[in-house]
């Protein structure tokens, strides 16, 4: 599980990166499963970085899917690079 609970910035996060997880994997994805559980490797990974860079407007590495590794904690890491790129 990821710990604490989400802010208001990463929950609006949470259904649309859940959305491009589950289009790119092919299978439905719960915000707290695992990357890897769900048989995702590295060409989902660039995948979901394409899609999250995309539509935020952003820059993602494909590591950092492989170390935050859930969708929560993928939103948790974003929602603290776009908090931190605002001006």
């Amino acid at each position: 599980m990821t710990g604490r609970p989400t802010t208001p910035d990463e929950d609006r996060l949470i259904e649309p990166l859940r959305a491009i997880w589950a289009e790119v994997l092919g299978r439905d994805v719960e915000p707290d499963d695992d990357f890897l559980d769900l048989g995702g490797g590295s060409l989902h990974a660039i995948r979901i970085v394409h899609r999250v860079e995309e539509k935020y407007a952003t820059e993602l590495s494909v590591r950092s899917v492989l170390e935050t590794r859930t969708v929560i904690l993928m939103a948790r890491h974003l929602a603290r690079d776009l908090h931190t790129e605002r001006p």
